[in-house]
């Protein structure tokens, strides 16, 4: 589905792109127009899947919360606290990462500009000088590209082991409850597993809410980028 509609927005681009008036294209860089292309993958990838994957998410959070609420309302706090945790946490993440991927985007793009830099000085066998000054730049984009590609790698890695220790520190303490629960006969044997059971079912569907949500203003750019391909003004005929 998400190649579908991603070959189906490339089809109009490229369509818009050839039929566009030289005037838009000429306010476009060659690297801004490289950016805006390397957001289409993004942008199809988040239009296709999002009304399946947020429904889905949305109902099967809403059920499990519903069955926790029937069965007691005290823990089912502890399932709001989890929540919350994921949500910041997932905020935070996502919103570091969406300021350091339009650099590494950035860089990417200069990267490949250099490249060919460097393969075409070789080729067309130009003045060292300029050849050293070419590779010099590429190997420094090259490094810096790789540091940021590092950072937002250590961001999603802590942001999963973060998401990971609520979830385990959390599961012990609705264990913990239900047990003293249990010995105030105010829960039965086969509630505390029902608990633990529906529990851990909702981890899924709140890390994937928390994304869409807090990855919004990451998206809402790569959108921005594509619309304006989109909305480009075909030059008048004749």
């Amino acid at each position: 589905m998400s190649l579908d509609y991603q070959q189906k927005l490339n089809n109009i681009i490229f369509a818009n792109i050839l039929s566009a008036k030289q005037s838009d294209l000429n306010k476009i860089s060659k690297n801004n127009f490289y950016q805006k292309l390397s957001m289409i993958s993004l942008v199809s990838n988040y239009k296709s899947t999002l009304p399946f994957n947020f429904f889905n998410s949305f109902i099967s959070l809403t059920s499990a919360l519903a069955f926790l609420f029937y069965l007691n309302i005290k823990i089912i706090w502890i399932i709001f606290l989890e929540m919350t945790l994921v949500f910041v946490i997932s905020f935070i993440a996502n919103f570091i990462v969406s300021k350091k991927n339009a650099y590494l985007i950035s860089q990417q793009i200069n990267l490949f500009n250099l490249e060919n830099l460097v393969f075409l000085s070789a080729f067309e066998r130009l003045d060292s000088q300029k050849n050293r000054t070419n590779l010099k730049e590429f190997i420094k984009t090259n490094q810096e590209f790789k540091n940021a590609n590092h950072k937002i790698n250590s961001i999603l890695v802590n942001k999963s082991s973060l998401i990971n220790f609520c979830f385990s520190f959390l599961q012990m303490l609705i264990v913990f409850l239900s047990l003293i629960f249990y010995l105030k006969t105010k829960f039965d044997l086969s509630n505390i597993f029902l608990f633990g059971a529906i529990s851990f079912f909702i981890n899924e569907p709140i890390i994937r809410l928390a994304d869409f949500i807090s990855s919004y203003s990451l998206n809402k750019i790569a959108i921005i980028q594509v619309q304006y391909l989109l909305n480009l003004k075909k030059k008048t005929m004749g």
